[in-house]
């Protein structure tokens, strides 16, 4: 998918460069350079993976995280088990979680502030 979706941005990079030299008017240019603009952004922070392992140790645990670029991730256990605690994503428990990757938290643990919400 990423590929596919960096396949498309390109070919719209494309096509508004072809835009933007047949625009006659400045507002037409600045609107077609803003768009070019968003696009090229999303090209440079979009993720370049496409597989990543991750291996652990018996008794061994991830403190809370969100994947890194909002990836999702699919695990296939081969011994033993893993268990998952989620806590639902509402506006409140995400800004929770910007505070806590900020370090804002100072006594308290973010597991601990979200306990009852776990499932």
């Amino acid at each position: 998918m990423v590929m596919k979706l960096e396949k498309a941005l390109g070919e719209l990079m494309k096509k508004l460069g072809m835009n933007l030299r047949t625009a006659t008017s400045q507002d037409e240019k600045s609107k077609i350079e803003k768009n070019i603009e968003k696009i090229d952004n999303q090209l440079v922070t979009m993720p370049k993976f496409q597989r990543f392992l991750l291996l652990s140790m018996s008794g061994s645990f991830t403190d809370i995280h969100v994947n890194f670029s909002g990836t999702s991730v699919f695990y296939h256990l081969i011994e033993i088990r893993k268990i998952f605690y989620v806590a639902p994503p509402t506006p409140e428990n995400l800004e929770l979680y910007k505070q806590f990757e900020r370090h804002e938290f100072e006594d308290e643990w973010i597991g601990d502030v979200l306990f009852f919400q776990w499932v």
